[in-house]
């Protein structure tokens, strides 16, 4: 039953994931000069029913948190969104 009300929100939120993930990628700024990437996560967390700490850490960091609505364990999620200074060989893609 979790995994379907899973799925479900999952395929409702398809083309905003596709989105998000397109501007994240198209976008790459490297670690500690993560600012337009930081204020586009939280940009997308404003207005929704979380508690959002930004300037975390080095100054771009985010904490998003999301009270649950039943008493219970706590997920932890952690996410770097910083770039690594490679040249990719569009080649062999």
């Amino acid at each position: 039953m979790v995994i379907d009300q899973l799925m479900k929100m999952l395929e409702e939120r398809e083309e905003e994931m596709i989105k998000i993930r397109r501007y994240l990628h198209q976008n790459p700024e490297l670690s500690f000069k993560e600012e337009k990437t930081a204020a586009y996560i939280a940009d997308f967390y404003r207005g929704k029913a979380v508690d959002l700490i930004t300037n975390a850490g080095n100054g771009y960091g985010i904490v998003v948190t999301i009270e649950g609505g039943n008493p219970g364990k706590t997920v932890a999620l952690r996410a770097d969104f910083d770039a690594l200074p490679i040249k990719e060989d569009k080649c062999s893609v």
